[in-house]
């Protein structure tokens, strides 16, 4: 009794795809667009009333116009960030004081992972932030862990695609 004919190898070898463990690089999420935030679906402390993203990206870079009223006030500001994990200088100007902010952008599969360090007078700030879209490509997470002067905070913004 034979427990492997030929034909059982043959059909095996057609199923399996050519150059498997030589895979291909999956791309990235493209999280280019404009996104409103949804309050609704958004948690955490000092939620903004609204917010709009305007996401442009390519293979090197993530660019975000952001407008955001809280508090009764509209702001502005416009980040750039390196996708290959080198360091990305971003200066935020508010209330006539301006702050650098050191970010590192990586990727974790599908995920876009952007860690971000600044001083606020002495106060040290640090960050993560996780980017990620839903397979329809309709809605953006951005779940983000941050810390200053010994305070911490967690807060999930969810963006509808526009």
């Amino acid at each position: 009794m034979r427990l492997f004919a030929p034909w059982m190898l043959a059909a095996a070898i057609a199923v399996v795809p050519a150059g498997r463990g030589l895979t291909a690089p999956r791309a990235h999420p493209d999280f280019s667009g404009t996104w409103a935030m949804d309050p609704a679906k958004s948690e955490g402390p000092m939620i903004p009333t609204s917010a709009t993203l305007k996401i442009t990206q390519d293979e090197k870079t993530l660019k975000i116009d952001r407008t955001v009223t809280a508090m009764g006030a509209t702001r502005s500001t416009a980040t750039s960030y390196a996708l290959d994990g080198s360091p990305s200088k971003n200066t935020i100007s508010a209330n006539g004081q301006s702050v650098d902010f050191n970010s590192t952008a990586e990727w974790s599969e599908n995920v876009l992972v952007i860690k971000t360090s600044a001083d606020f007078g002495g106060n040290a700030f640090s960050g993560t932030e996780r980017y990620t879209l839903s397979d329809d490509k309709k809605t953006l997470v951005i779940a983000g862990d941050a810390s200053i002067g010994g305070q911490s905070v967690n807060t999930k913004q969810t963006f509808i695609k526009q």
